[in-house]
C-alpha cells in the first residue's frame, strides 16, 4: 500500500489551502478540455512560477499514488508556460479535491 497523506498535506500547506472547502471531483463536472484554452480577454495569472510549482507537486502525487488526479493534472499542465486566472481556479479546485480525498 502506498500512502502519501503527509505529502498531500504539505502540498496543501504550501499553497495555503490546508483548511479549504472539499470537492468531490478532481475537475469540474461536465468539464470541456477546450474551455481552458486561452482566450484573448482572459486575465493572465501573475505568479507563473507558483502555478508551475503546483502542477509539479500534483504531477508527483499523480505519478506516485494518485492516478485519480492524473487526467486533471495533465490537462492543467498544458498551460504552465502562460496560465490564466481561470487555470489557477481549476488548480485550486484540484487541490480542494486532494484535501477531501487524501485518506
Amino acid at each position: 500500500m502506498i500512502n502519501q497523506i503527509g505529502y498531500n498535506n504539505r502540498v496543501l500547506d504550501r499553497f495555503e489551502m490546508p483548511n479549504s472547502r472539499k470537492c468531490s471531483t478532481p475537475i469540474e463536472v461536465g468539464h470541456n478540455p477546450h474551455a481552458l484554452r486561452e482566450e484573448d480577454g482572459e486575465k493572465p495569472y501573475p505568479d507563473v512560477s507558483n502555478y508551475q510549482k503546483a502542477i509539479g507537486s500534483l504531477l508527483h502525487a499523480a505519478l506516485g499514488s494518485r492516478p485519480d488526479i492524473a487526467y486533471a493534472t495533465t490537462v492543467l499542465g498544458r498551460y504552465v508556460a502562460k496560465p490564466s486566472v481561470l487555470h489557477w481556479k481549476a488548480v485550486k479546485h484540484l487541490l480542494r479535491y486532494l484535501q477531501g480525498s487524501s485518506d
